[in-house]
């Protein structure tokens, strides 16, 4: 994204993303606490709380389409491709766990942001994997690709808990992902 069309830092966005993502209700003095700005400093760039809302929201929707754009899912097997989404995914996590849940159970929310491009590629991607056999075929490719975004939010969850090591992220995802919880037999 190039830095004079940014209505927000960076670093500032990732950090109200975050607390957003986790405190959707929080005062914006808090917010502001938890970014590590000033109140001031939030309303030089948005006037109201759906000011803010509404700039993070569209600055978040461009990271996530850029994910895909990275990920060029076109190319190589449905797996590879797939490979390639999570690391473009884990990049922008901060914005793809707040999107996801700024409009889990708000429809008129989700409506309102233009999710088509997201959903189409991924319906994609999972109809092709399983057009292949690279994916199962006893679960709908629509499922998976509403799947892939728990996926992302649960994952952003586990890091803030520590309960999953930046690290290993898109391992935990992609063997997750793709074989569940299934164990190996003992023999």
């Amino acid at each position: 994204m190039d830095s004079d069309t940014q209505p927000v830092e960076p670093k500032l966005g990732r950090a109200l993303a975050v607390t957003l993502a986790e405190q959707p209700k929080i005062t914006l003095q808090e917010l502001a606490n938890a970014a590590g700005v000033s109140r001031a400093t939030l309303y030089r760039l948005a006037a109201t709380r759906e000011e803010l809302l509404g700039l993070l929201d569209e600055y978040s929707m461009a990271c996530v389409k850029q994910v895909f754009e990275q990920a060029d899912l076109s190319q190589g097997t449905a797996r590879d491709a797939l490979k390639r989404l999570i690391a473009a995914h884990i990049e922008q996590r901060e914005f793809c766990a707040y999107l996801i849940s700024r409009t889990m159970g708000c429809e008129k929310r989700r409506q309102a942001m233009d999710w088509s491009d997201v959903e189409r590629h991924l319906l994609q991607l999972f109809m092709r994997g399983q057009q292949a056999g690279e994916f199962r075929i006893d679960l709908p490719a629509a499922w998976m690709a509403d799947m892939f975004g728990y996926f992302i939010l649960a994952l952003c969850e586990g890091e803030s808990k520590g309960r999953v090591p930046r690290a290993s992220m898109a391992d935990y995802f992609e063997s997750f992902f793709l074989f569940g919880a299934q164990g190996q037999p003992v023999s």
